[in-house]
């Protein structure tokens, strides 16, 4: 505890009760930094704890966050497990699978799924580098803005109409958006993101 008779300024001379406080309260707050302090990093390493954790998902292990991803997406559009949806894991047989590397889901199909928009969930699978959604009514490109290693989007055979929401996939190498019959490239918008999309050396197939 702070010594509220130690000497500050002139020697020997006691502090008074307003000092004391003063005091006091400088050393409540310093404690409080600390301990604010201790707690922000005890929580940025348990959460990287959470973040490293991984499940076994048909023979592959797999971050526990991008299982639960999966696992509401499942639920939310189909009403099954992921497991269940999702059976085929590094074996691209049917029009649903995944592809699991390094712990991360790197690649994902969900083709022929009468699916009208991009799953919000897949947003959040942040090692995404392929997407296959051909064949279904999507009609935006949408919820793809936070997957920076994304190189592969296909999106045949749907009803897009805009191209839109892709400045922050540096990385995409290619995006097929053939027989998608509402989309006009010919429109100021849709040309001008056309040719950005040439400009970065995308290769668009339409």
């Amino acid at each position: 505890m702070t010594n509220i008779t130690k000497p500050i300024g002139e020697r020997n001379r006691l502090v008074s009760k307003e000092e004391a406080k003063a005091m006091l309260e400088r050393v409540v707050v310093r404690e409080e930094k600390v301990v604010t302090k201790v707690s922000k990093k005890r929580k940025k390493q348990e959460k990287k704890v959470d973040e490293e954790k991984t499940i076994l998902f048909h023979g592959k292990q797999l971050v526990k966050h991008e299982y639960d991803v999966l696992e509401e997406m499942a639920r939310e559009l189909f009403d099954i497990g992921a497991k269940e949806y999702f059976k085929e894991v590094n074996s691209p047989s049917s029009y649903v699978y995944l592809c699991i590397r390094h712990n991360h889901v790197e690649e994902l199909n969900m083709a022929y799924q009468d699916l009208d928009k991009i799953p919000r969930q897949i947003n959040e699978l942040k090692k995404l580098k392929k997407i296959n959604l051909r064949n279904n009514i999507i009609q935006d490109i949408e919820n793809v803005d936070n997957l920076t290693e994304l190189r592969i989007l296909l999106l045949y055979t749907n009803n897009i109409y805009e191209i839109k929401n892709l400045d922050n996939n540096k990385k995409l190498k290619k995006i097929g958006l053939e027989w998608n019959y509402n989309l006009d490239l010919d429109t100021p918008h849709n040309n001008r993101e056309y040719r950005k999309l040439l400009d970065r050396r995308v290769c668009v197939i339409k």
